[in-house]
C-alpha cells in the first residue's frame, strides 16, 4: 500500500449520485444568507436571516412547486440596516439587480397594499414612481416597498398567492395560476401598518 493510498479522489460520477438536497444545504451553508437590502448609500446589504434552501428558492432545483404544502420562504427586502422599511419614493434602485416580486403599500390604521407586480424589480418600481394611480396613496400614509428574488417559473404563483392574501388597490389583473404560498414580508405574518 503507497502513502497516499488512503486518499480518495474527487469523482464527478459520485456526487451525481448523492442526494441533492444534502449538497444544496452544504451549499446554503457555505454561501451564507442572500443579498437582499439597499442601505441608504445605495450599497446593498445582507438579510439577517439565513435561507433553508428547501423552503426557499433553491427548491426549484427539485422542481419545488409547493410540494406537501411547504411554503417557499423569501427573503425579503429591508433598508437602512434596522428593519425598515424601504420608502418607495427615495429608495435608491440603481444597485438592485433583483428579479422577483415586489409589494407597495401604505403605513396607516389600517395600512394597506397598493400595488403587487414581478419583474427586473429596479424597472419595474421606476415605472410605478410615475403613476398616478399609485401616487394618490400618498395621502393615506407614507408609502413603503419591499421586494424579493425570485425564479422565472414561480413568478406568477407567487405573484398569485400575494394578490389573493393581500389585494392590492391598484391593479386586478393577475396570473391564473395555482398560487405558490410564501412568508408573510410583516413579521406578524398578519398586514401591512
Amino acid at each position: 500500500m503507497s502513502a497516499n493510498s488512503h486518499k480518495r479522489t474527487f469523482r464527478p460520477t459520485a456526487i451525481s449520485r448523492c442526494d441533492r438536497w444534502f449538497l444544496i444545504s452544504i451549499l446554503t451553508a457555505k454561501l451564507g444568507a442572500g443579498i437582499s437590502g439597499v442601505a441608504p448609500n445605495g450599497q446593498i446589504r445582507r438579510h439577517k436571516e439565513t435561507i433553508n434552501p428547501i423552503e426557499s428558492g433553491l427548491a426549484s432545483l427539485h422542481g419545488g412547486r409547493n410540494e406537501g404544502g411547504t411554503m417557499l420562504r423569501l427573503s425579503w427586502t429591508i433598508c437602512d440596516g434596522y428593519n425598515h422599511w424601504c420608502d418607495f419614493e427615495s429608495v435608491n434602485l440603481t444597485n438592485v439587480t433583483a428579479t422577483g416580486v415586489y409589494l407597495i403599500w401604505h403605513e396607516g390604521k389600517p395600512g394597506h397594499v397598493v400595488r403587487i407586480g414581478q419583474g427586473d424589480i429596479a424597472s419595474r418600481l421606476s415605472e410605478h414612481r410615475n403613476d398616478r394611480q399609485i401616487a394618490a396613496y400618498m395621502s393615506k400614509g407614507k408609502l413603503r416597498v419591499t421586494w424579493a428574488a425570485v425564479s422565472a417559473d414561480q413568478r406568477d404563483g407567487v405573484e398569485a398567492h400575494l394578490s389573493d392574501r393581500w389585494p392590492p388597490l391598484v391593479g386586478d389583473v393577475f396570473p391564473d395560476v395555482e398560487p405558490i404560498a410564501v412568508n408573510s414580508p410583516w413579521a406578524d405574518g398578519g398586514d401591512p401598518s
